[in-house]
């Protein structure tokens, strides 16, 4: 297999050194089937160089771009996100007698630093101490235990629910004599340790099987994961608790103070840089919410904005599309070419207080996930990437001689990674995946000379 991606990689150079065209027709890597891509000028509204770009193709994160694009179009880009601190009963002398009630609204930027910071609100407001419990309210949204649950229980894969901060993941890790311990702390949490879960595998109420050894894990209640981690804050501040629940009921509830995060802009074009798919997610479900939409599932959500671009951009087919979420993280979820290049039309030209529209992306080789990318041609790109394993894209805005370009290039071999969608859940065949993912890191370096070999020619020419 080795001396097959050897030559392939020798037939694609050579097709790029003699400026012919970069997709080899006989090979199962990039087949013309499978590999898409535009160059569209945005001062000329002409299409400079194409190929397949009406093929609908799996972008993996990509996909952020379309579901930043319908945010920031039908939320507007001064939304504020808040959470909420509630009581119920009645505060005397510094104590509560009665519930502290924490409300989620679905900010999707908070943080452990944000966690410290409404420990000490809640001290500031004075409540040292809380005769009944620490109660939670996360009903605005849907809640689910994974955003893919298809995909492994990896950290860019957790929970998600309208009470979350955006890094829920924790370690599980021994000491020096071989004890369990788990950061940050989570005594709600359970394992069982095994050989054979070599794939993590998450039971029901809060149980992990694992194998021997470090795990990195993603939180699949959300909120609960929260309430842990304010709850720690909160005894640092020496504020006494009794236990924490969740709670439905905020009828007799009386609003403390209210919590904000990141503004909306800055969440955006955080996202759109460093690619959090929950952030994602949670901008998704606040999306389909503003639109009034029933929403049971995230594909539910990403099809309500679906029929909201078909109707903006009548002039393609939307609706025969798949869309399974709003990160991207699904083999399944399809978009061609065309589709985000009306998308990124629309975005160069707005302005959203001082912030343009390309401004929001990474830029090549100084920032972001393009950082490592493009580095020979610092500042000339601003763009999206987008990688799973037999997937990898990138789209954007190139500049060149003065000129700004709109570009999308897509890759992907549906059937290597059809196979991986196969084996990544069975833990009997572990070794047979991760022989799978070893090969799947030689075609993403492919993938990645693919892209160059584009960007090259379009800049140099």
């Amino acid at each position: 297999m080795r001396y097959f991606y050897v030559i392939l990689f020798v037939v694609l150079s050579s097709c790029s050194a003699a400026k012919k065209e970069l997709v080899d027709e006989n090979s199962i890597i990039f087949s013309d089937k499978e590999s898409a891509y535009l160059l569209y000028d945005l001062e000329k509204n002409t299409l400079i160089d194409s190929h397949n770009i009406d093929k609908a193709l799996t972008p993996a994160s990509l996909f952020k771009i379309v579901t930043a694009y319908a945010a920031l179009e039908i939320l507007g880009s001064e939304y504020k996100f808040e959470t909420k601190i509630l009581y119920n009963g009645k505060l005397k002398d510094g104590v509560l007698y009665g519930d502290l009630i924490i409300q989620g609204l679905g900010d999707p930027s908070l943080n452990y630093q944000d966690l410290y910071n409404i420990a000490q609100l809640i001290k500031l407001n004075g409540i040292k101490e809380v005769k009944g419990n620490l109660l939670y309210n996360d009903n605005y949204f849907i809640n689910l235990k994974a955003i893919n649950d298809k995909q492994p229980a990896s950290i860019y894969n957790p929970g998600l629910s309208s009470l979350l901060i955006k890094e829920s993941n924790f370690a599980v890790e021994f000491n020096d004599n071989r004890k369990l311990f788990t950061v940050p702390k989570l005594d709600y949490l359970s394992f069982k340790l095994s050989y054979k879960y070599q794939v993590p595998e998450y039971k029901k109420r809060g149980k992990w099987f694992l194998s021997k050894q470090k795990h990195y894990l993603p939180a699949k209640d959300t909120s609960r994961f929260f309430m842990e981690i304010l709850a720690q804050n909160m005894a640092q501040e020496k504020i006494k608790i009794r236990k924490i629940s969740k709670s439905s009921d905020l009828t007799n509830a009386k609003k403390i103070f209210s919590y904000t995060g990141d503004s909306f802009l800055d969440i955006i074009r955080d996202n759109l840089q460093y690619s959090e798919n929950i952030v994602s997610e949670i901008l998704l479900l606040h999306t389909a919410r503003k639109l009034s939409c029933k929403v049971i599932s995230l594909a539910d959500a990403a099809n309500c904005i679906k029929v909201w671009y078909s109707k903006k951009y009548n002039n393609l087919e939307w609706l025969n599309l798949d869309w399974s979420n709003g990160s991207g993280l699904s083999s399944d979820t399809k978009i061609a070419a065309s589709h985000l290049l009306e998308i990124l039309k629309s975005l160069s030209m707005q302005q959203y207080k001082n912030n343009f529209g390309a401004s929001l992306f990474a830029v090549s080789g100084v920032e972001g996930t393009l950082t490592r990318k493009f580095r020979e041609y610092p500042l000339n790109i601003w763009g999206k990437t987008g990688t799973m394993y037999y997937i990898s894209a990138t789209a954007g805005y190139l500049y060149d001689k003065g000129n700004k370009y709109v570009f999308v290039i897509m890759a992907n071999n549906s059937n290597a990674r059809k196979e991986i969608d196969d084996l990544q859940l069975d833990r009997n065949k572990y070794e047979e995946y991760q022989d799978k993912i070893s090969e799947a890191g030689e075609w993403k370096n492919l993938a990645l000379e693919y892209q160059e070999e584009l960007i090259s020619k379009w800049l140099d020419n």
